[in-house]
């Protein structure tokens, strides 16, 4: 799927992003846009105003990171690019995500090993609630409640991987 955006009137800068072919011909009703504008039809029918955005490849997260796709910037071949942005989570969503990954272990969900490793590439047969995988879990969320620090849950959640 193409991505377009609309530039600033100096061609300098995005003016708005993202906008689809429908997008263009409403903002320029007077022009008949094809159904897939190639850069030379974008160019010529809006003065450069519009332009083609080249997808990249999304960055993998780390442990509890967001991705959020930023502004498409232009680089020295000339092309707009679509850019993304990592977001550090806060503390409260680091918890958060320790939490869910010990209910996972806890309620059978998916086998330690697997947890450890992340290659489950299919759902894990249930795995019996043992009174060791319980007790696990609550020491652990004891230690994720009173966590100050990313560098803490990290730990914590390198424990409960290798459990």
């Amino acid at each position: 799927m193409s991505l377009f955006a609309r530039l600033t009137q100096d061609l300098t800068a995005i003016e708005s992003y993202p906008i689809s072919p429908h997008d263009m011909r409403a903002i320029t009703p007077l022009i008949a846009w094809p159904r897939d504008p190639t850069d030379a039809s974008l160019v010529e029918l809006s003065d450069g105003r519009f332009v083609r955005v080249r997808e990249t490849p999304q960055p993998t997260p780390g442990f509890g990171d967001r991705i959020v796709e930023g502004t498409p910037e232009l680089q020295g071949d000339g092309h707009w690019y679509q850019t993304w942005q990592i977001i550090p989570p806060d503390l409260v969503s680091l918890k958060d995500a320790v939490r869910r990954r010990v209910n996972e272990l806890e309620d059978g969900k998916i086998s330690n090993r697997e947890l450890a490793r992340g290659l489950a590439q299919s759902p894990a047969a249930p795995r019996p609630r043992t009174q060791s995988v319980m007790a696990k879990a609550d020491e652990i969320r004891g230690r994720v409640e009173t966590a100050t620090t990313a560098v803490e849950l990290a730990a914590i959640l390198a424990e409960l991987e290798a459990f």
